[in-house]
């Protein structure tokens, strides 16, 4: 079986709780509960579905006037940088930015009557 492209959109809750370091002593601050809240989940996804999945929305949603926020995070090694900028050597494996771009300058085209001004920094 080959690689497969696969996201799955679901509401989860995932709770850890520690058990506290006696060694600390009796004063210990040490943070034992935390909560994550997932939206979904995408394994061995392609840079297409990525992008359709997670930022689409938000970047046609920017040029309807509303402030959006894109960001990678995560421990070193994961994939950040390459999720965000792609594979330069490769146009199918452009990452979130250049298709950003891509889709503001697509739909600025769809728009003649609106005067759009476009700055990146």
């Amino acid at each position: 079986l080959g690689r497969q492209n696969v996201a799955v959109r679901f509401a989860l809750l995932i709770d850890i709780h520690l058990k506290k370091d006696i060694r600390r002593g009796v004063v210990n601050n040490q943070q034992t509960d935390w909560s994550f809240k997932l939206d979904g989940v995408l394994h061995d996804a392609s840079q297409d579905l990525v992008y359709e999945t997670v930022a689409r929305d938000v970047v046609s949603q920017a040029l309807d006037g509303y402030n959006g926020t894109i960001m990678c995070y995560g421990q070193t090694g994961a994939g950040k940088t390459y999720t965000m900028t792609g594979a330069t050597e490769s146009y199918k494996h452009r990452g979130i930015l250049p298709r950003a771009l891509q889709q503001v300058f697509r739909m600025i085209d769809e728009r003649p009557t609106h005067a759009i001004t476009v700055r990146v920094s």
